[in-house]
């Protein structure tokens, strides 16, 4: 066998061990998200039988388990919103952002939840970041645009998240009548 032969052939023996320490390695994290798709999906299951403490018990374990879950988190502010917990609602979609800012029904529960507990400028915090993930959030430009309007006093910004509302596609007839009144007030 030529030099270059054997040094190839080292070199093949050593990145299959590499390769072989790296899966070994990933093992335990993969064995962890799997423990904890299998309760995620147990909580999908109670929660579709309407079974919610089973729910609740299941996507805790979920992220118990994988924290980083953001779906885990999310589905658990929906069940504590669902129940009147908001304060628990409100904690648990900040979960799911933090660990998915990317999901926008997260922010946009996550400012209903603060619209419940009147916390107004979260609220608009929370629609406004629902509208700049990248999928965007037309409903999250609907709430904002009466926020400003009903709430926050700005007629400028509620015509601006009205009118993108209704260009983004939102089908809520209402919505035009208050874009033409917020015209004429801007206007005037």
């Amino acid at each position: 066998m030529s030099p270059a032969a054997i040094i190839r052939l080292v070199l093949l023996v050593l990145l299959a061990g590499v390769i072989v320490a790296l899966v070994i390695a990933a093992l335990p994290a993969l064995f962890r998200a799997l423990r904890g798709s299998v309760w995620y999906a147990r909580g999908l299951r109670a929660y579709r039988r309407e079974d919610y403490d089973r729910a609740r018990q299941a996507w805790e374990r979920a992220v118990a388990i994988v924290p980083w879950y953001a779906s885990a988190h999310y589905n658990l502010g929906v069940l504590h919103a669902k129940h009147g917990r908001t304060e628990e609602a409100v904690a648990a979609y900040e979960h799911a952002i933090e660990h998915n800012p990317n999901l926008a029904k997260a922010h946009f529960n996550l400012g209903n939840a603060c619209m419940a507990l009147e916390e107004y400028r979260k609220a608009a915090a929370a629609y406004q970041a629902a509208t700049e993930t990248s999928r965007g959030h037309v409903r999250s430009h609907l709430s904002l645009g009466l926020l400003y309007q009903e709430v926050l006093l700005d007629d400028r910004k509620a015509l601006h998240h009205l009118t993108e509302y209704v260009r983004l596609g939102g089908t809520d007839l209402r919505v035009l009548a208050n874009i033409h009144d917020l015209q004429q007030k801007v206007k005037a």
